[in-house]
């Protein structure tokens, strides 16, 4: 009888010292949740090219605690990023204390939520010359095994997005629907990751302050409600135009046809294109463009050749003075349900603007070639050329290095293995 007595005792301090585990491992996790909604709504309240050193200052003031800046932090140049981690995301997580720590904390109250929580919430913004140029916001998230519809392995499984302002997207418009749908970022989902959910995203700097906030409106009672969340688009739902992943880690397309075969001429905004474009040059046809002769009959990439004369140079590397004449060679596709659409038909006598994004694409001397894609030109207007000179300067550069987003976390330069 004393036995069972003593037993009874050692189960009941098990299970006591089980709820108290579980409770401060819920109570950590909602205090974190707390200063990162905070975090976020701070980082969401900065306007790019309109945020003052003065408004950095106060921002660095109150999260002085959780960021750090590299090097020098001055209104000239100053690169600063606030951290808000979990207890396993300490140092590293092999060792003791930070070992006992992160297995505190994926004791939770919420049996769906056991092992899931925020582990991260990271944000970053740069100023130079007194104004804040470039922001950004990543966040880390780890799928509970227990949740309701997880369709994971085994816990440690993460989703993990990140926002990062840019100058420029880069001129890849062969996938003209989503650069049509969202001319002002782009999304990706790098390779190589076996234990994730990722999404990337850059917007152009130019993007509204409320569109900057919507990509990255992450829904932080994932880890607080009853069951964690489960895919990009529970997490933040600005993921659901991006399809990244289908079922069943993500939402099927809400589109029930397919979409149509893209246009002759090009969807996306010109002056998206010329703030994207490495080389735009203005042209005059010299000929009509004459279809070019395959190299490979089976391929069904297909072109158009013509001389045109080189105007003026509007953006990027000084390649080929004006007046040169040049071979201009318009690409595109036998199969317009591809993406990319027929070549653009030149004609003798008209101006046009070429967009010019791939290095193999560009002139090296004159009476050499170029080409372009079915977004890579346009006939000049008024209206063109006013979009033309509006969307170069939106193409915004830093001195130095652009920041760059990969597993660690934000820095400045060219990221590890993503960014």
């Amino acid at each position: 009888m004393r036995g069972l007595k003593i037993i009874g005792r050692v189960a009941l301090t098990l299970v006591a010292a089980l709820f108290v585990l579980c409770a401060i491992g819920e109570i950590h996790q909602r205090i974190v949740v707390r200063r990162a909604n905070q975090l976020l709504a701070d980082i969401h309240g900065l306007r790019l090219h309109q945020s003052t050193w003065t408004d950095a200052q106060r921002f660095m003031s109150r999260w002085g605690k959780w960021g750090h800046h590299d090097g020098t932090c001055t209104s000239v140049e100053c690169t600063y990023i606030v951290s808000i981690d979990s207890w396993s995301t300490v140092g590293n997580v092999a060792e003791f204390p930070s070992r006992t720590l992160a297995l505190i904390e994926a004791q939770r109250l919420l049996p769906h939520q056991w092992g899931g929580g925020l582990r991260q919430l990271q944000s970053v913004f740069l100023v130079q010359d007194g104004v804040i140029r470039r922001s950004g916001v990543a966040i880390d998230m780890t799928v509970s095994p227990f949740a309701i519809d997880s369709q994971h392995s085994c816990c440690g499984d993460e989703l993990i997005i990140s926002t990062l302002a840019r100058p420029s997207l880069g001129g890849i418009w062969a996938d003209e629907e989503n650069f049509t749908r969202h001319p002002d970022y782009k999304v990706w989902r790098p390779s190589g990751c076996t234990f994730c959910l990722m999404g990337r995203v850059t917007y152009a700097d130019s993007v509204t302050p409320a569109e900057a906030t919507r990509l990255s409106a992450f829904d932080l009672s994932c880890a607080t409600r009853w069951s964690s969340c489960t895919t990009l688009e529970q997490l933040d739902p600005a993921a659901r135009d991006w399809r990244l992943y289908g079922p069943p880690w993500g939402e099927a397309s809400n589109r029930d046809t397919p979409p149509p075969d893209p246009a002759p001429t090009c969807n996306i905004p010109v002056s998206a294109r010329a703030r994207d474009g490495d080389f735009v040059v203005i042209v005059e046809a010299l000929s009509d463009s004459q279809p070019k002769i395959q190299v490979a009959a089976e391929s069904d990439v297909v072109s158009e050749t013509s001389r045109v004369r080189v105007l003026s140079q509007q953006k990027g590397p000084s390649l080929v003075p004006a007046g040169s004449i040049v071979t201009a060679n318009s690409h595109g596709r036998r199969d317009e349900g591809t993406g990319l659409g027929k070549p653009r038909h030149l004609l003798k006598g008209h101006r046009y603007v070429v967009f010019v994004s791939n290095d193999d694409d560009l002139p090296a001397t004159a009476g050499s070639h170029f080409g372009f894609q079915p977004c890579g030109i346009d006939e000049l207007t008024p209206t063109v050329e006013n979009d033309l000179r509006r969307g170069i300067a939106l193409d915004d550069r830093l001195r130095g290095p652009e920041l760059g987003v990969s597993l660690e976390g934000f820095h400045r330069g060219v990221a590890k293995w993503d960014y």
